[in-house]
């Protein structure tokens, strides 16, 4: 049984877009940081999403967050998804599933980041993630990376959902 624990936004209506550096116009990834307030495994998350072109693969991490509370550290998980098959209407945005692997055991009261890139996106090849503006969601803020590499904060929220196949938490006990 699937669990939903964090989200905001059940239909975001401002359109926010991915693109890399190398159009070096708008950066390279977008984060939005959201804080359990039940510790738990994460095992997917959605986005809503739509896409011009052909973009190619999408690729999802969560991650710890600096005090700013913009991503910081390695990833703790990891998925993707075909950014190809997604709607091409913007009117028309898919709530797409993503899975991570490994399950990871998020704390109560950590702020974590969804963090969201597309390598072979470019000006003319890109994904729209649907987001609200100003920000409401109290648990996290909304951040893009820029073409120097660094994240900004920008006053708005992506809309997502925040999984667990479990419902429960499975402490890490490394041995060693």
């Amino acid at each position: 049984m699937s669990i939903l624990y964090e989200s905001f936004g059940s239909d975001p209506y401002y359109l926010g877009y991915l693109v890399t550096l190398d159009n070096g116009i708008n950066g390279s990834g977008r984060a939005q940081g959201f804080t359990p307030s039940v510790s738990h495994n994460n095992d997917f998350i959605k986005l809503k999403m739509s896409r011009v072109g052909n973009p190619g693969n999408i690729n999802f991490a969560i991650t710890a967050t600096s005090v700013a509370g913009t991503p910081s550290g390695g990833n703790l998980n990891v998925g993707s998804t075909s950014g190809n098959t997604l709607p091409t209407d913007p009117a028309d945005g898919e709530w797409r599933q993503i899975n991570l692997l490994p399950s990871y055991g998020l704390g109560s009261g950590t702020t974590y980041a969804i963090v969201a890139t597309c390598p072979t996106a470019d000006i003319t090849n890109f994904v729209y993630i649907y987001m609200d503006e100003p920000s409401a969601y109290s648990g996290g803020v909304y951040s893009y990376k820029d073409i120097l590499g660094n994240w900004n904060i920008y006053d708005g929220d992506l809309g997502f959902e925040e999984w667990s196949l479990t419902g429960g938490f499975i402490p890490r006990i490394f041995i060693g």
